[in-house]
């Protein structure tokens, strides 16, 4: 009888593993070809994005201001996908969760195994931790 031993991932290999099983979900998602650099920038932009939601929480701001910032990471975020835009794709601003998803039914509808929030949102840059 043969004893086969199963390699245990280290924590830096299940972050990479899980990043490159999101970047690919991603690219099949929105049928673009991001790579890690774009997932990367990605995540700076969901930091950008969560800080100014946290800003918009604690002061007063104008509606033009916050249009702005809105436009400013939309477009930003489809720069980075290679998109031109998506109706599915928003800037969640509320500071307790991620500020970069995609509506539930669209996820629903199309990538079951995509990763969510607890409202079932899709979450286009998670922070992986292991």
């Amino acid at each position: 009888m043969t004893t086969q031993t199963k390699k245990r991932l280290s924590d830096q290999e299940l972050i990479a593993k899980w990043t490159d099983e999101h970047i690919t979900k991603i690219n099949d998602l929105f049928n673009t070809c991001i790579n890690d650099d774009d997932f990367y920038d990605l995540q700076r932009l969901e930091d950008e994005a969560h800080s100014m939601a946290e800003y918009y929480c604690n002061h007063d701001y104008t509606e033009d201001e916050l249009e702005k910032d809105e436009a400013y990471i939309l477009n930003k975020l489809c720069d980075i996908l290679g998109i031109q835009s998506h109706q599915s794709i928003f800037w969640n601003r509320d500071p307790r969760g991620y500020a970069l998803k995609i509506d539930d039914e669209f996820i629903r509808d199309n990538a079951r195994d995509f990763y969510r929030d607890w409202g079932g949102y899709g979450i286009i840059a998670p922070t992986f931790t292991a």
